[in-house]
């Protein structure tokens, strides 16, 4: 993808970023399991519910009632 940056923080690195910003990852060629925290925040004055559902590849998933809807 034009103007793409590609990440790759060694093993223990903590990343924050939007989940407004596009991104995706790899697949995982260990026999580990790679481990993902999502954790939510709205500062004072956001709209209620803004960032409360996530679209993902394979669905949509409501944070407040933890619902889920996959894509067709």
């Amino acid at each position: 993808m034009a103007g793409e940056l590609a990440l790759a923080p060694t093993a223990g690195t903590l990343v924050l970023m939007s989940t407004y910003c596009w991104h995706r990852v790899t697949l995982n060629r260990t026999p580990r399991p790679r481990v993902s925290v999502n954790y939510r925040v709205r500062p004072q004055g956001t709209p209620e519910g803004l960032t409360a559902v996530a679209n993902f590849r394979n669905g949509v998933y409501d944070f407040r009632t933890a619902a889920t809807q996959a894509n067709a």
